[in-house]
């Protein structure tokens, strides 16, 4: 039997059809009030077995991993604007400990867990950081970046404790089932929506989100324990995006680009209207903007070579996510030229 956390959300229901399909018992903790589209949309609902609970409650996190040989722990808050800062740390970092914690007492034979390479320094397209690049704690922009770099000291802790963990950073995962928005697949709905006047000059690491669900399988089968390896791809200024996609779409590229120093004040200004008084997401939120300041390219050669990391076509990755997003009626500005 093997364990998915986060079955429900964008990479992992990728990760659980690959399972699947790979003919392996899955049991998928998901919450009573969990949205499942993901897992109803690729068929798979009646073909795992669902454990409701949550990584925050440590009885329902220990009765969803008796029994399993295998966990791949992707629950998290993924978003980068919050009301309640305190729930992104109960689930990325109190979450994973509480997942950990019952992995070792049941004797888990390993666990792949997902982390961000956002606490990672990133580089240049010219000279892109590799899994040795972690930054201090002081060095995190925000809650979110905070509580994974908080849940990935936990991991390494368990680690030396005995728990065979190993640890895959992900960078930008695109493509179709981002039902949720995750901040890549918002910044796409918005470009699709007419919403986003300008962007940041800055460099961003992609990978198609099949090509990443593959990496977590290929982490269980050839990863070493208590090593981490950053699933990526190819790094892209998003000028450059923005021209795949108007290639794509037929639509013009947002017509400014500005230095993320331009939109800090704006920003800070904007994520404080919206936490007081709309309660609603800003276009973009505070802590992207102060990622968006360092640019976010990687060498992912090492989990190419020990892993076998699928490099798949990008544009066809974000070819894939504006058909999703057509197909499922989140653009609002007309038929698709």
């Amino acid at each position: 039997m093997i364990l998915v956390t986060g079955a429900n959300g964008f990479v992992g229901s990728h990760v659980v059809r690959l399972l699947v399909k790979r003919g392996e018992d899955v049991r998928c903790l998901v919450r009573r009030d969990s949205n499942l589209v993901n897992l109803e949309e690729k068929g798979l609902k009646n073909d795992v077995e669902l454990a409701y609970g949550d990584v925050r409650d440590p009885d329902s996190i220990r009765k969803a991993v008796s029994g399993v040989k295998t966990v791949y722990h992707l629950a998290a808050y993924v978003h980068l604007w919050y009301v309640k800062p305190k729930e992104v740390y109960d689930i990325n970092w109190t979450g994973s400990k509480n997942l950990f914690q019952a992995s070792l007492e049941e004797g888990v034979a390993k666990v792949i867990y997902t982390n961000t390479a956002a606490i990672l320094k990133g580089g240049t397209k010219e000279n892109p950081s590799n899994e040795e690049s972690v930054l201090s704690l002081d060095s995190m922009p925000g809650h979110y970046s905070r509580s994974k770099w908080l849940a990935y000291e936990e991991a390494l802790k368990y680690v030396k404790a005995g728990l065979p963990i190993a640890i895959v950073s992900l960078t930008t995962p695109v493509g179709e089932g981002d039902c949720k928005l995750t901040p890549p697949g918002k910044m796409i709905l918005d470009y699709l929506n007419g919403r986003l006047p300008g962007y940041i000059d800055t460099v961003i690491n992609y990978i198609d989100v099949g090509d990443a669900a593959a990496g977590h399988l290929l982490a269980e089968e050839n990863a070493r324990i208590g090593e981490r390896y950053i699933l990526g791809a190819y790094n892209l200024t998003l000028d450059e995006v923005f021209g795949m996609l108007s290639k794509i779409t037929g639509k013009p590229k947002p017509g400014l680009k500005f230095p993320a120093a331009v939109f800090l004040p704006l920003g800070f200004v904007s994520q404080k209207m919206c936490e007081w008084v709309t309660h609603k997401e800003p276009l973009i939120p505070w802590e992207g903007l102060k990622l968006g300041r360092r640019p976010f390219a990687f060498d992912c050669s090492k989990a190419v070579r020990e892993l076998g990391l699928p490099q798949g076509d990008i544009e066809n990755a974000f070819r894939k996510s504006v058909d999703w997003f057509y197909a499922k009626g989140y653009v609002k500005t007309g038929e698709r030229r």
